[in-house]
């Protein structure tokens, strides 16, 4: 009664925070890039120049969303590969395109459950699985990336779906979702198809590969043909988002930092210098990793959906993410639910960490300040700065600790239970 219960109000927070803030007038605001960087490439105009972008809104009837202005301050930095994936789309007004948006994300919503409860072995009656999906339901991520039309929930999906396959030992289909994957949003996907990579998948790896190739010859080739100079628009976006100050730069320049997600966020706290950052950033996540591998040697079901959690949190550290990325965060939640009762502290402590994902609390915390709820002086020390307003940083750092010790626990059960079985 008491599941029902929860699972009642976490349909109901969903609902408020996700569709309908996507519906709304001025919802699902990032969709427009793509959506009207495809119809510029479609046309054979350049889809990286915010003033095309801008008059294909607003001949799509996007009304505010069209203005120049914010079309010149959103900046298409997309790969290439990604603009095919929007084409659909184009057949479409932009109400039209938003609600068809709004329904693929439900449907991707309902994708990531299902795959990861078939991928830990829960079924949905049981108490587990029903806590699962509630908490999943619940995510501020998942609300967010719909309400702001990004494309986190449908890369999560296909990435899920892509491990599925592989269970099911479909190989060839999984590599075309984790192609379609890494062409929607590369820093969610890329590091699941590495990973693939370093499992010695190669149908898998190699049907991933000539998927992203496939899109970027075709997304490419329609531009060099079309004579549009889209490299240096392109080039010159990137620079501009990410350098100092930049929307998408994680120093503390920014004023929008405190919505990031990534390890350089927490760095540049105490470090202010952008070539230290990334040589930290990199070291420690490559450590992390080998850290994994060296522990999650064979391929094991139990081993299998741990290994996918570690490569999660990986690649939110790792690069440019914003907190909507942590939908990604239901891969270790799901083998925290999933988890056998030696590891079930380890498990307890990741659910934690995702209990706190339930509410955007950077978010909240830099309005706070911004209303001055929270004083200027608070809210200028390092403790504030370096540690609480970015605490979900901080939990996706433990987190990943917490999966590592967990792979290291099920290395040194198997060791002894080899032993064991040599001894017999």
């Amino acid at each position: 009664m008491v599941l029902w219960f929860l699972l009642a109000v976490s349909v109901i927070y969903f609902t408020w925070r996700g569709p309908m803030r996507a519906a709304a007038a001025g919802g699902s605001g990032d969709l427009t890039v793509g959506y009207s960087a495809a119809i510029a490439w479609a046309a054979g105009e350049n889809p990286y120049d915010p003033r095309v972008l801008a008059e294909k809104l607003h001949a799509a009837d996007a009304g505010e969303l069209a203005e120049p202005t914010r079309m010149d301050f959103m900046r298409n930095i997309y790969f290439p590969v990604a603009l095919p994936m929007y084409m659909p789309l184009t057949m479409l007004n932009w109400s039209g395109a938003k609600w068809a948006w709004i329904l693929l994300n439900l449907v991707g919503v309902a994708a990531i459950g299902a795959g990861l409860l078939y991928l830990a072995g829960m079924r949905v009656s049981e108490l587990r699985a029903g806590a699962f999906l509630v908490l999943l339901i619940a995510l501020a991520p998942v609300h967010s990336t719909m309400a702001m039309g990004q494309t986190g929930i449908i890369a999560t999906a296909l990435v899920v779906m892509a491990a599925a396959l592989e269970r099911q030992r479909s190989p060839v289909a999984a590599g075309i979702f984790y192609g379609l994957a890494i062409a929607l949003k590369m820093q969610i996907a890329l590091p699941f198809l590495a990973y693939v990579i370093w499992k010695r998948r190669w149908p898998t790896a190699a049907a991933g590969v000539l998927v992203i190739v496939a899109f970027s010859a075709l997304s490419i080739g329609r531009m060099e043909l079309a004579g549009v100079r889209w490299y240096g628009t392109w080039m010159a976006n990137l620079v501009g988002t990410t350098s100092g100050g930049g929307h998408n730069d994680a120093s503390l320049a920014n004023p929008g930092r405190h919505s990031m997600l990534c390890l350089p966020v927490l760095l540049y706290g105490f470090i202010d210098n952008r070539m230290a950052v990334m040589a930290i950033t990199y070291t420690l996540v490559l450590a992390a990793a080998a850290f994994a591998v060296y522990f999650l040697r064979g391929r094991y079901p139990k081993q299998e959906l741990l290994a996918l959690s570690i490569v999660a949190v990986l690649s939110l550290l790792v690069t440019y993410h914003r907190t909507y990325d942590a939908v990604l965060l239901a891969i270790p939640l799901a083998w925290a639910f999933a988890a056998d009762r030696q590891a079930r502290p380890l498990a307890l402590a990741v659910v934690l960490c995702g209990l706190v994902f339930v509410v955007p609390g950077q978010t909240m915390l830099h309005e706070w300040v911004v209303a001055g709820r929270i004083s200027s002086v608070t809210a200028g020390t390092t403790f504030w700065v370096s540690g609480i307003a970015v605490h979900q940083v901080w939990l996706v750092v433990l987190c990943c600790v917490l999966l590592l010790i967990a792979a290291w626990r099920v290395a040194k059960e198997q060791r002894s239970a080899l032993a064991a079985d040599t001894s017999n």
